[in-house]
């Protein structure tokens, strides 16, 4: 046989370990450990560098990381007043009508006070800032008087927030340029597939975009149509049973912010169900993590469901999850699980390590993805916070945060046997690592020198 990509010299991750050298033919991994004398079109000498399966990134937000590299991005801002200073001198150049902003976080300031309509009164265009779960956004005077909405503190969230899409959809060309925007970054950061959390006109503009990246797609349930389901990139149907810890609207310690009733949620799942189609619920706090649950006992065994988030949870409520229920989550969450941060100071102490158990969960047999909801995308930066958390019920090992971030996401999408190994007939899907990571304390800010997708080299540093 002659490859297509001899690769040699390296460290490359396996399911039974390390092993120096694998053979690429056709975008499959056909050989481990090829001869030497057996031929190749090209070959790459790893000396030393370290491989590991491309990431899979079980739920992201792409549309969102682009519009928020191409209008206000304001993650990572550490200071109230920062931002005020930052929407001012946007205001003092901007051409745009209205002053858009994605990312801010609270818990990142001293007083963990939400920014208010008083705050971006700095100008008298609208401005329209939403917070980094698109659960909640802040306005100014002007933008309030522009969409009719009586809000003493600009303060919106939820189901009002609809009343301003159309103050902040973007047209097509806007659309298109974003998703390009954040399918480099995937590229960059050692992602070779992923599902996206879209609306339908997002779902149509990826039809006019090319790229190698694996790109799955889960509809918002409100923007269903016939026909969906039938595309085998089609990934299911997103569902909300609660909102946000940081929106105060998740459905935490009582039933307020329940959107809907287990029965309710099960009447609607089987309706998809019935035609194939799994759900993506998303469940947040223990409220409604609970009656998800309910619902998806129910659901037929061949459908592989996944809750979202699945961030407030106690032991008895993981022994509920069932064979075809996969727990997708989030590792970068627990970049609010520190003393003084939004889960200790939203829900008290108590909280603390009662969120995010991937430990407790894998020790309980449970299928568990990882994806980054674009907080950020980095999956290094997530899997940084799974392998180094104090609290036992969260903390795993690195192998089992890469899984996690790969094969099984891949399960979610019912491509474990083909995507998210390096193995014999599975996709030629890896990154490069100049580090090794296995040996690293700190891997938050690693980068892949190169990552490949089906064999073919799609990014290099």
């Amino acid at each position: 046989m002659q490859y297509d990509l001899k690769i040699i010299n390296g460290n490359i991750l396996t399911e039974d370990g390390f092993i120096d050298s694998i053979g690429i033919k056709d975008g499959k991994i056909t050989s481990l450990h090829p001869k030497q004398n057996e031929s190749y079109k090209d070959l790459y000498d790893l000396d030393g560098k370290y491989v590991i399966p491309g990431f899979f990134d079980a739920h992201t937000h792409m549309l969102i990381s682009g519009l928020q590299e191409i209008r206000l991005n304001l993650e990572n801002v550490t200071d109230i007043n920062k931002v005020i200073e930052i929407v001012y001198k946007r205001s003092l150049y901007t051409k745009e009508k209205i002053i858009i902003g994605y990312g801010w976080d609270e818990s990142l300031w001293k007083n963990h006070e939400y920014i208010k309509k008083n705050d971006l009164d700095v100008t008298n265009l609208p401005v329209i800032l939403f917070r980094k779960d698109l659960h909640m956004a802040s306005l100014n005077t002007a933008a309030l008087k522009l969409l009719n909405i009586d809000s003493k503190d600009g303060i919106i969230n939820e189901e009002l927030l609809r009343k301003i899409d159309y103050l902040t959809l973007p047209s097509e060309e806007e659309i298109i340029n974003a998703l390009n925007i954040s399918i480099k970054k995937a590229l960059s950061l050692g992602i070779t597939s992923l599902r996206d959390i879209v609306d339908l006109k997002t779902y149509n503009a990826y039809k006019k975009i090319k790229t190698p990246l694996n790109i799955y797609k889960a509809l918002y349930d409100n923007f269903y149509f016939e026909g969906f389901g039938k595309n085998n990139r089609d990934a299911g149907i997103k569902i909300f049973m609660d909102g946000s810890i940081g929106a105060k609207t998740a459905a935490h310690e009582d039933y307020k912010n329940l959107k809907m009733t287990s029965n309710q949620l099960y009447n609607l799942s089987k309706k998809y169900w019935d035609i194939n189609i799994p759900v993506v619920v998303h469940a947040i706090g223990e409220i409604a993590i609970k009656e998800t649950l309910f619902a998806l006992l129910k659901s037929p065994q061949y459908i592989r469901n996944s809750i979202e988030h699945f961030e407030l949870i106690e032991d008895p409520l993981i022994d509920m999850i069932n064979d075809n229920t996969i727990i997708s989550a989030q590792p970068n969450y627990l970049q609010w699980a520190s003393p003084s941060g939004l889960y200790e100071h939203e829900l008290g102490k108590e909280w603390l390590y009662k969120n995010n158990s991937f430990r407790s969960i894998l020790d309980a047999k449970k299928h568990l993805a990882f994806g980054s909801d674009s907080m950020p995308m980095n999956p290094f930066y997530g899997i940084n916070f799974a392998i180094n958390s104090k609290y036992p019920n969260q903390k795993i090992n690195i192998y089992e945060a890469i899984n996690a971030y790969t094969n099984g996401s891949a399960y979610v999408l019912n491509k474990e046997n083909s995507v998210g190994k390096i193995d014999i007939n599975y996709d030629a899907d890896f990154i490069v690592l100049n580090e090794n990571i296995f040996k690293l304390n700190n891997i938050s800010n690693i980068k892949p020198l190169r990552t490949y997708i089906k064999g073919r080299l799609v990014y290099e540093k």
